[in-house]
């Protein structure tokens, strides 16, 4: 009976043992995915000012537009009035959380569209919508994991 339980016990250490190496590989690989990069941001100076492009910012929460708006342009850097649009097709906001969106500011490459609309009331306004090709972060990342570039963990499917 004795050795039984001897048995018994070693093969439970044994399966305590295989359990724990493979718990111990799961929290390396995480740890590893922490430092691998998936898209880094860019610097001003690696603009490409053949191609066509806007900086925008997104300001989150409750609001009747879509949060975006641009601040500049292949031409003008930096505008004195901010301008609001409708982004379509990629945008960050579809796969980086919020907070990350909400404190950096984005080079989004597409074409702007200016269209004269009017609201119920009868108010005439033109509706700026920007058709998003691809996008790229603009300076130091905030509210990441790094600072130069996103890694899984930045994604929005992980929070």
């Amino acid at each position: 009976m004795h050795s039984k339980n001897i048995k018994k016990n070693k093969l439970i250490l044994k399966y305590v043992k295989k359990i724990s190496l493979l718990s111990g590989i799961i929290v390396i690989i995480l740890i590893i995915l922490y430092f691998i990069p998936i898209k880094f941001a860019i610097k001003s100076s690696n603009f490409n000012f053949d191609d066509e492009f806007y900086i925008v910012k997104f300001i989150p929460g409750m609001s009747t537009d879509s949060g975006w708006y641009i601040v500049g342009d292949q031409n003008n850097m930096l505008y004195s009035q901010y301008i609001y649009i409708d982004l379509i097709g990629k945008k960050p906001t579809n796969f980086i959380t919020t907070k990350i969106c909400a404190n950096n500011q984005f080079i989004i490459y597409g074409t702007l569209e200016e269209n004269q609309c009017v609201a119920i009331s009868g108010y005439e306004y033109t509706k700026y919508t920007l058709n998003s090709e691809c996008w790229e972060i603009l300076g130091t990342i905030k509210e990441g994991t790094h600072e130069n570039y996103l890694t899984l963990y930045d994604l929005k499917w992980v929070t």
